[in-house]
Parts: C-alpha cells; structure tokens; sequence
C-alpha cells in the first residue's frame, strides 16, 4: 500500500478501502492478522484517534490485503486540516510491518470543515 492523501469532510461518516501490497506488487495476506489505522497530529504527534480489527477496520479480503477502515462523523468532527495516519499490521505470528510508501512517508489526512449544514 502506498500511503495516499486521504481527504474528508467533518460531519461524515467515511468508509475508506484499502488494498495492502509488497513492493513487487503482491498482496499481503491479512488471514489473522491486527490492522491498526492511527491518525496523529502532524506537528505533536498526539493520536486524534485509532481504528483496529476490533472496532472499525472490516477485512473483507484477508487473502488480497484488503480491508475497510470506518471513520465516524465524531472521530473527525472537531478536527480540521492536515493530519499525520499510518496503517501497522501486525501477522499472526507476531510479527509487526508499518505501511509506508518508497519514501517511508506516512499518509495525509485533510478534513475541511462541512460549510453547507444538512
């Protein structure tokens, strides 16, 4: 997986899929695995708030690495602008890999403010 800017808009439930691959382009199996998506602030590096395989990441494709993080409307209503997300997967035998991308980059998350109410 590359990370990517990621963009959003407070006040909306976001669904994210993501498809976690190696270098040469291969899928990383996730079949009983803990994915963790993290997302910091890009200048204290304080969480804002985290998602896991146990509240808010969905595998739906253990085999081809792909997996849905769910960010409600409350993780990102009082968050505005460029924050810092990583995603960590940790294998079923323990072993710990943090998705970056070929510069070792985290990702960006914007969040900008919803200007038009519901």
């Amino acid at each position: 997986m590359s990370e990517i800017d990621l963009k959003c808009v407070q006040n909306n439930d976001v669904q994210i899929t993501c498809t976690l691959t190696r270098a040469d382009g291969t899928a990383v199996n996730l079949t009983g695995a803990t994915v963790k998506f993290s997302v910091v602030d890009s200048y204290t590096f304080a969480v804002k708030f985290s998602k896991t395989t146990a509240s808010g990441i969905n595998v739906t494709n253990a085999a081809g690495g792909i997996f849905v993080v769910t960010i409600d409307k409350e993780d990102i209503d009082d968050l505005l602008g460029g924050y810092l997300y990583e995603v960590v997967v940790t294998d079923s035998d323990g072993n710990v890999g943090t998705m970056t991308d070929e510069n070792n980059d985290a990702g960006t998350l914007i969040i900008r403010k919803q200007f038009a109410t519901p």
